[in-house]
């Protein structure tokens, strides 16, 4: 069971009760905070839907492997798009003994690159409850150097639930 189904499970008793053991929140907010968290839910992407491609990093002494692109195939009287490019492995491959730094090799066809990453987080002050640090940080990938970030002091309109 995922994260967002357990959560979904929970009864609106155990949210009042989490909820009031770090902020005491009025019930109408948290009703306002479950209504949301249903809509957000109905939103949920959980299949691939973008123009970009996550890219295959290998140690720059490892041979490249043959490329395989197996041929595109589409529901009936949808038009077939390009497929993805896989790479495999020869079974014959062995790891390299000297470390290197990665390449990319690009796997995806007619799609672009992933080029940036990105985390957002939030963190609380150990007694307020309802003030606390939200950050956003981008780094390019798959370097990892950080390209941009911010730091905001923020105060919660809404309950924050883990879970």
């Amino acid at each position: 069971m995922h994260g967002h189904e357990r959560a979904a499970l929970r009864t609106e008793k155990e949210l009042r009760h989490q909820a009031k053991n770090e902020v005491d929140y009025p019930p109408e907010i948290l009703d306002a905070w479950r209504g949301e968290q249903q809509r957000l839910k109905s939103l949920l992407i959980d299949h691939d839907d973008a123009d970009w491609a996550y890219p295959l990093l290998r140690p720059a002494a490892a041979p490249l492997p043959p490329v395989v692109t197996p041929a595109p195939s589409a529901p009936k009287g949808q038009p077939s798009r390009p497929s993805w490019s896989q790479v495999l492995a020869p079974s014959s491959a062995s790891a390299p003994t000297v470390a290197a730094p990665p390449r990319v090799v690009e796997v995806v066809k007619e799609k672009q690159p992933l080029t940036l990453v990105g985390g957002v987080d939030l963190s609380f002050f150990r007694d307020d409850k309802r003030t606390a640090i939200a950050a956003l940080v981008v780094c390019s990938f798959p370097q990892l150097e950080v390209v941009y970030e911010i730091y905001k002091v923020v105060e919660l309109t809404a309950p924050y639930i883990p879970g």
